[in-house]
């Protein structure tokens, strides 16, 4: 599974823990989204063993198809990230390592936010494009114009290292993004550290939404038309989708999906975007 199911799972089982009282063990490969959780564990007394892909499937799959994935109807449950001392303390080093000492996202840290500091978003241009393919991905140049709007902001981008997970080799090579602050993460969850100290975030469908949710920080999420919010989405959360009833769900890449993509324009990220800071 990739991280944003890792985190959805998560909140499937801290809703047993909630009705059972038994703390989960998950019956798989660890994840490390559900370090130092309390209600996940690897071992102990009155716990249940509960299957990391129940029915050998992801809860929003109803099925593969030929160069396609079927989904289904599922509302996520916001799950938990927990992070330890010392990894808030690496983030800061890493934060002060870049010459963040003065920004706003290193005070938000230090002492919580106040009325003159700048808004922090976070961006996330960086798609998993395994599955996909190139389906799910917001034109670079949008994310371009849409920083460049956001100039009275601190934008914050956390720039992944590729690496292999159950889907396959998963490459990362978009290059610095133009007028945001660009940070190389090697750990997600360092990334998913920084994100906890932002006012917004902006991403695509994926790990970062999930991860958002599970943080109670505020998200828009372009969702285009290969998935829907009806398959992944929060009610909470800002969700632009631009497709039909049923997503597209194509596994090669997909015209409609790209246009759908395209046809979210960055005039309306950025608006809403604005209402969301000022309210």
């Amino acid at each position: 599974m990739g991280l944003g199911d890792d985190i959805m799972m998560g909140g499937e089982w801290k809703a047993v823990y909630n009705q059972s009282n038994k703390k989960v063990i998950p019956d798989g490969e660890w994840s490390p989204m559900w370090n130092n959780i309390d209600y996940i564990v690897k071992d102990g007394k009155n716990t249940l063993k509960l299957p990391t892909h129940p029915n050998g499937l992801r809860p929003y799959i109803e099925r593969w198809g030929h160069n396609q994935i079927i989904f289904k109807e599922y509302q996520p449950k916001i799950g938990d990230i927990v992070f330890t001392d010392k990894e808030n303390q690496d983030v800061m080093k890493i934060l002060w390592t870049k010459g963040l000492e003065k920004n706003s996202i290193y005070f938000n840290r230090l002492w919580g936010r106040n009325e003159y500091d700048k808004p922090v978003i976070y961006v996330n241009p960086d798609s998993k494009n395994t599955t996909s393919c190139n389906n799910k991905e917001w034109p670079w140049e949008y994310w371009c114009e849409l920083v460049e709007s956001l100039s009275d902001c601190d934008v914050i981008r956390c720039k992944p290292q590729s690496t292999t997970d159950v889907s396959g080799h998963v490459p990362y090579n978009n290059p610095d993004l133009p007028g945001a602050i660009n940070i190389d993460i090697s750990d997600p969850r360092h990334a998913f550290n920084i994100m906890s100290s932002c006012d917004l975030v902006i991403t695509t469908e994926g790990g970062a939404h999930h991860a958002a949710a599970a943080l109670g920080i505020e998200a828009i999420v372009l969702y285009g038309a290969f998935i829907s919010p009806r398959n992944t989405g929060y009610s909470h959360q800002h969700n632009i989708y631009n497709g039909p009833d049923i997503p597209y769900g194509s596994t090669v890449p997909d015209e409609r999906c790209i246009q759908a993509m395209r046809d979210i324009k960055t005039h309306r990220v950025l608006g809403l975007a604005r209402d969301l800071l000022s309210s």
